[in-house]
């Protein structure tokens, strides 16, 4: 089968996310050497969605570098079918109950593609205590890539620095309001170093976890011990 050269596609969001009209219908082109540049080694996404920005034909109205990761996602799984075609996915997993290895491929038409539902547009409020709301957002692949670039610069000037900083940088990027006020750089820095770690923990997972885009997670049922083998698709 001839591989695309380019491929319809429609943002699982459907473009709600973003305050503005965007594209969201649109084509993707399958990327050439020209479109390719060179990248920071810490910020992998800068360049993918460089490449994602030159190829989609019609402007989209804004760069992918600050998608939601499920838009951004699903447009890596998109370029993925322009470069590779029908070709399956080809993955090895081990079941963790018995050891037992598993080379399986996965058909890309299995793969289902969920849209953004309006009762996922309301603000993600996380209660902290009996008296704290926290109001995150997502990370677009900008933010990750901030926040690696931050990490490893305050690691550079401060080698000897205790503490979680990935963890802390991450939160300080997510929390945008705290009980409807934002906050300053210095205020943000004490909320966060004083949250306990089960508010840490419901704050990155309200971050990190939507139910619609590509669905990454896979199940494959072991045929040695019979355990159900759980694991995500890489894009």
């Amino acid at each position: 089968m001839a591989i695309p050269i380019t491929k319809d596609f429609e943002l699982p969001s459907r473009g709600r996310l973003y305050g503005k009209d965007i594209k969201w219908k649109n084509q993707l082109r399958s990327p050439r050497l020209c479109d390719r540049g060179f990248g920071d080694i810490i910020q992998k996404n800068k360049l993918q969605a460089s490449i994602l920005d030159k190829t989609i034909v019609e402007p989209l109205g804004m760069s992918t570098y600050d998608l939601h990761p499920a838009d951004f996602i699903y447009l890596n799984f998109i370029q993925r079918q322009l470069l590779k075609g029908a070709a399956p996915y080809k993955i090895s997993v081990i079941c963790k109950s018995c050891g037992k290895k598993h080379d399986l491929d996965i058909d890309v038409t299995d793969i289902k593609i969920l849209p953004l539902k309006e009762s996922g547009l309301s603000p993600m409020v996380v209660k902290v205590d009996d008296e704290t709301e926290v109001t995150v957002t997502y990370a677009t692949p900008r933010i990750l890539d901030d926040i690696k670039a931050g990490v490893e610069l305050f690691k550079e000037e401060y080698p000897n620095a205790d503490g979680d900083i990935e963890t802390q940088e991450y939160l300080r990027k997510v929390i945008t309001h705290v009980n409807g006020a934002r906050l300053t750089y210095t205020q943000a820095t004490t909320f966060i170093q004083n949250l306990f770690l089960s508010a840490v923990e419901e704050i990155i997972n309200a971050s990190t976890t939507y139910e619609w885009g590509v669905q990454l997670l896979r199940k494959h049922r072991c045929d040695a011990c019979g355990k159900m083998i759980a694991f995500n698709l890489p894009v």
